[in-house]
């Protein structure tokens, strides 16, 4: 996996950086990133009210039910957590 690109945390296998040790693979865009990158990509998320609302909301799920609910269950609890209603159509 070391020679394969991966763009999200959700397409490594390596996962060295979960031990808390910050020991990323070669091909981690958290390694690689330039600081205008990481900058810029905090300011879609603290500029935009709606982005960063989802995103604490899905960082809240995933930090209180990983490994302890269902997608199903994590996905459901997003929801809530968001106010988000059954639309009719």
């Amino acid at each position: 996996m070391e020679n394969n690109k991966c763009f999200t945390c959700v397409d490594c296998s390596v996962k060295k950086c979960s031990t808390g040790k910050n020991k990323y693979p070669s091909f981690c865009v958290s390694k690689t990133l330039s600081k205008e990158e990481v900058d810029e990509s905090k300011k879609n998320y603290l500029d935009d009210e709606e982005n960063l609302k989802i995103a604490r909301a899905s960082a809240e799920i995933e930090a209180d039910f990983y490994c302890r609910a269902s997608r199903v269950e994590e996905t459901i609890r997003w929801a809530k957590k968001l106010g988000a209603k059954k639309q009719l159509l």
